[in-house]
C-alpha cells in the first residue's frame, strides 16, 4: 500500500486521483449509446428487382429503432439502427406469396442491423439527410447487406419522412422505397 503522504508530495493525492475517476467516468458515459428513440413506421412497395428478384413487386412495412452513437468531435451524426422489414399483405395472400416460387410478389420478412449517418447539408430548413448501411435476415432472400437513405423534414407544417432501400446478396437485389405517415416539421427518422 502506498503512503498517501507520498502521493501528495508528488502532486497525486486521493483529491487528483478522485478527479482522474470522475473524468475517465464522464468519458465512457459519453461515448456510451443514448437512449433508444421511439419506433419510426414507414410504409411502402418494391420499385424493382434484379437477377433472381427481377419483376418483384410487393408492399413493406419498416419500422425503424435507433440509438445514438456519438462520433469524437461529434459531427456528423451516427446511430445505431435496427431495420424490422414486414410483409403487408394479411391472410391467404401472403399465405400464397410465401409459397409462390414463380409469382413476382414477394412477402419479405426480417431484420436488419447497422448503422445511419447524417449526409449532406445541415441547414434545417431542407430537412435532415442519413446514409444506411445495414445487414442481416429477411425472408425469402436470405443473407442480404442494405444500402439506402432517410430523409426527414425540414422548414414545413407537416410533411412525410422518406426511406430508400437496396436488400442485395448473390442472387439479385431488391429496391424499396417507403414514407411515414403526416410528421410535423424539423422530424427526423433517427
Amino acid at each position: 500500500m502506498v503512503d498517501e503522504r507520498v502521493l501528495r508530495s508528488r502532486g497525486r493525492g486521493p483529491r487528483r486521483a478522485t478527479g482522474a475517476a470522475v473524468l475517465l467516468i464522464a468519458a465512457l458515459a459519453s461515448a456510451a449509446p443514448a437512449a433508444p428513440a421511439a419506433p419510426v413506421t414507414f410504409s411502402g412497395r418494391i420499385v424493382s428487382g434484379s437477377g433472381r428478384y427481377a419483376g418483384a413487386s410487393g408492399a413493406v412495412t419498416v419500422v425503424v429503432r435507433s440509438s445514438v452513437r456519438r462520433n469524437p468531435r461529434g459531427l456528423p451524426a451516427r446511430f445505431a439502427i435496427v431495420l424490422d422489414v414486414r410483409c403487408r399483405r394479411r391472410g391467404r395472400a401472403r399465405r400464397a406469396a410465401a409459397g409462390a416460387r414463380s409469382s413476382s410478389a414477394l412477402c419479405l420478412r426480417g431484420k436488419l442491423r447497422g448503422s445511419a449517418e447524417q449526409t449532406g447539408s445541415r441547414l434545417p430548413d431542407v430537412g435532415l439527410h442519413y446514409a444506411i448501411a445495414a445487414h442481416g435476415r429477411v425472408k425469402p432472400l436470405g443473407a442480404v447487406a442494405a444500402r439506402g437513405s432517410a430523409s426527414g423534414t425540414g422548414f414545413i407544417d407537416r410533411a412525410r419522412m422518406g426511406m430508400a432501400l437496396r436488400l442485395s446478396n448473390r442472387l439479385g437485389s431488391v429496391s424499396l422505397e417507403a414514407h411515414s405517415d403526416l410528421v410535423s416539421g424539423f422530424s427526423s427518422p433517427f
